[in-house]
């Protein structure tokens, strides 16, 4: 994946390009490519080694409508041409990328679109009218999202230690986040190991503005309700057909190659057997 970062100056001042190039240095193991967008108090930015699916720089140099405001994406959708279709988008939308996708739905539905996005993701979008920044994460937690609030400064990126490149923020370890890994407690999925730094959590999502950030949750898995089907065999079939479409969609990607972890039980080899077949078809 690629890695985002950024900055919000609550008060209004412009964002600054120097504390912007040491969050993009920091991040240089993600790739060579780098994407920076100012925009008065907001700064975004983009590592990535130009993978089409999972990152990019939306706009219109992509055949992406454009809009106010600015967005950057690291993701990898289930569904890019089903969310193409709720757009409203043309032919052309298929040979976009996941992230101009992101971009696009963030711009028609706002904050509401996290509810559109389906697979792995994180973006982050300045709202210049509403003067407001947006952070969401999938509900998934394949994509990282840290934060640190220094004054009137709000910095983030994909991952804490990035942060520790901006003045300002402590270089001490949270030593009951040490304690909760020593002992084996997996914790509440906000503190990191850097004293200050948060964690966006999966399934949530963070606004800032000029009274302050507030994260809170914007995935409920029990909204998907019940389903009622007429006989077992019912259930066998429409889980297989999910199964397998779960898969196919994650056989998607930047390179021909596919690879996949095994841990030697049933549902990682039954992962493996799905995919061949599909892989097998396309040679």
């Amino acid at each position: 994946m690629s890695a985002l970062f950024g900055l919000l100056r609550l008060d209004g001042a412009p964002a600054d390009p120097g504390d912007l190039a040491r969050l993009g240095a920091a991040l240089a193991a993600f790739g060579d490519l780098e994407t920076v967008r100012l925009e008065g108090p907001a700064g975004l930015g983009l590592r990535t080694r130009g993978e089409g699916l999972a990152a990019g720089d939306p706009g219109a140099e992509a055949g992406a409508p454009g809009g106010p405001g600015l967005c950057l994406a690291a993701a990898r959708l289930d569904d890019p041409a089903d969310l193409a279709e709720a757009l409203g988008l043309g032919p052309e939308a298929r040979t976009w990328r996941d992230a101009d996708l992101v971009a696009v739905a963030w711009r028609r539905w706002g904050e509401a679109c996290v509810d559109r996005l389906s697979g792995d993701w994180a973006f982050a979008a300045w709202d210049p009218t509403e003067r407001r920044l947006l952070l969401a994460r999938d509900h998934h937690g394949n994509t990282g999202l840290a934060w640190h609030q220094e004054g009137r400064r709000l910095a983030f990126a994909t991952t804490p230690a990035a942060l520790l490149a901006l003045p300002g923020t402590p270089r001490r370890p949270d030593l009951l986040r040490v304690a909760q890994m020593l002992t084996a407690w997996p914790g509440d999925g906000v503190r990191s190991f850097h004293e200050g730094i948060q964690l966006l959590p999966p399934g949530h999502l963070l606004v800032a503005d000029d009274r302050g950030a507030r994260v809170r949750r914007h995935w409920f898995p029990e909204r998907a309700g019940p389903l009622a089907l007429r006989r077992d065999e019912d259930y066998v079939e429409a889980f297989l057909d999910l199964y397998r479409r779960a898969v196919d969609a994650r056989l998607r990607g930047a390179g021909p190659t596919v690879a996949a972890t095994l841990s030697g039980g049933l549902d990682s080899g039954s992962v493996v057997a799905l995919a061949g077949p599909a892989l097998a078809a396309q040679g």
